[in-house]
């Protein structure tokens, strides 16, 4: 800048570089943290660099943005044309060019919440490719032995499913894998359970779990690594995640999706009182049905009997009436052979009975066996024969070694009628 006559008049004279250079400071100084809404059109990203270009409009004008590219990671929706925004930055210059552009620090969606858009904007490309349809949901299985459970290890959801489990099929294996479901760190450790239990534990099915939560704290839950892990997943997989109003995208890629972390453990396992009863009345059932088949074989065989006999009889006499009209010096011949037929016929209708009864026997045995396996199907049986389950309180831990028990230790143990608590001596 310098002072200059032109035409007998002293005036300041810039360069470009220095009029560029002080607007570009009044900008800063005027223009450090603004908001402006518009319509984003133009969009470019680049991936190379990471940073996004695009322009902001309304009816009358339009303005240069830039995003840099740790601002725009932070963005969790998709940034695309036409989308309407409220952008928060600061106006700068590009003094090479003298433009000047608006930096923009963080987008908002105009209408609705930035992490809704990102919702349905997710579940949207997902259903589209297909990560929700039916034809891929695995069945749960209907008397798992191994239950996987990913969940936060000090939450009121674990201790939901553990009691849920506990109180309706006491006794059945459960491997935890203690995962953050809160939080930046939450949906890599989700993924990385979902693996874990899929490549070192082949459980039978995975419960995913926590509590309710805004949509801020059930998040995880709804980024696509998680969704796409539980698609991927060999073993099925069912979620009980928030309360019952609560949806996660996890929920829709889920084999099964439950209103809560207890509704999911109900889900899993079956209340071995209702297995008894089932197992009970199928008994009942299988010992009425061999009765009726057992009635009516009789039934048959009496009436199949008494026509063979009827049968018998007339062909006999019929024989005998003719041979006896036309061959009268046969009769006595005819006699003979009619005593030596009805001696043979008997020995035959004596091993028909025979075989009848034969037969009944094998299918009364045949279905006894069916009745004692069906009733090897009783969960109580193991316990009905002596056997029982053992517990560390207060933790309810099942003991399978006894190195890990210590004096003074107090053990509960579970018979086929009861509970006996111990103290270790």
């Amino acid at each position: 800048m310098q002072q200059e006559t032109l035409e007998n008049k002293k005036v300041t004279v810039y360069s470009v570089s220095q009029i560029t250079a002080q607007i570009k400071n009044l900008l800063k100084i005027n223009f450090t943290s603004i908001h402006i809404k518009g319509e984003i059109s133009n969009f470019k990203h680049y991936p190379s660099s990471g940073h996004s270009y695009f322009d902001l409009k309304d009816e009358k004008a339009i303005i240069n943005c830039v995003i840099w590219a740790g601002d725009f990671q932070k963005i969790k929706f998709k940034i695309e044309n036409g989308l309407k925004v409220v952008a928060m930055g600061a106006l700068s210059v590009y003094e090479p060019r003298g433009i000047y552009n608006f930096i923009i620090k963080e987008v908002i969606p105009e209408g609705k919440g930035e992490l809704q858009l990102a919702f349905e904007q997710l579940k949207e490309k997902l259903q589209k490719e297909g990560l929700f349809a039916p034809e891929h949901k695995k069945a749960l299985p209907e008397y798992p032995a191994r239950i996987g459970i990913i969940t936060g290890l000090q939450t009121a959801a674990l201790r939901d499913i553990l009691n849920v489990i506990n109180r309706r099929c006491p006794g059945v294996h459960m491997l935890i894998y203690p995962a953050v479901v809160q939080g930046d760190t939450a949906a890599g450790t989700i993924v990385k359970g979902i693996s874990v239990l899929n490549k070192f534990f082949p459980v039978d099915v995975i419960i995913l779990a926590r509590g309710g939560g805004s949509i801020e704290d059930l998040w995880p839950f709804n980024e696509e690594k998680v969704v796409r892990a539980i698609y991927h997943s060999d073993i099925p997989v069912i979620t009980g995640v928030g309360h019952e109003i609560d949806y996660t995208i996890s929920d829709f890629a889920a084999d099964h999706r439950a209103p809560t972390p207890s509704a999911a453990a109900e889900l899993v396992v079956k209340n071995v009182e209702d297995v008894k009863r089932s197992v009970e009345q199928a008994d009942r059932k299988l010992r009425l049905f061999a009765d009726e088949v057992i009635n009516n074989s009789r039934h048959r065989f009496d009436l199949a009997d008494e026509k063979y006999r009827n049968i018998q009889k007339d062909i006999l006499k019929a024989k005998v009436d003719r041979f006896a009209s036309l061959f009268p010096q046969f009769v006595q011949f005819f006699n003979s052979r009619i005593s030596e037929e009805q001696h043979r016929l008997q020995n035959r209708f004596q091993s028909f009975q025979q075989a009848i009864r034969t037969r009944i026997t094998a299918e009364g045995n045949r279905l006894e066996g069916l009745s004692h396996r069906c009733a090897l199907l009783n969960p109580f049986l193991i316990l009905e024969r002596g056997y029982s389950v053992t517990y560390k309180m207060p933790e309810k831990i099942i003991l399978k070694d006894a190195e890990i028990v210590r004096k003074d230790d107090e053990l509960m143990i579970r018979l086929f009628k009861g509970v006996v608590e111990c103290k270790v001596l």
